[in-house]
């Protein structure tokens, strides 16, 4: 499920910014959204591996969940 969220967020997002910045959809940017898809599918199913492992640590899952999406933040 969070990957499913992530992927439309991500994807519209791209699309704000590139008509905000005034640029084309031409093909640098559908292979730019390619790669973002590939990345945000990445971070979500990393974050979900987590919050698992997590869970079965005796950690609640939503607590889990956000200290994984803080250390996936914290490594960039």
């Amino acid at each position: 499920m969070p990957v499913l969220l992530s992927l439309p967020t991500g994807i519209f997002g791209s699309y704000i910014a590139l008509v905000m910045a005034g640029l084309d959809n031409n093909i640098y940017a559908q292979v730019a959204l390619v790669m973002l898809i590939g990345l945000l599918a990445k971070n979500a199913i990393l974050i979900v591996e987590f919050a698992v492992a997590r869970n079965k640590q005796g950690f609640d899952i939503i607590p889990a969940a956000i200290e994984g999406a803080r250390q996936r933040r914290d490594r960039f």
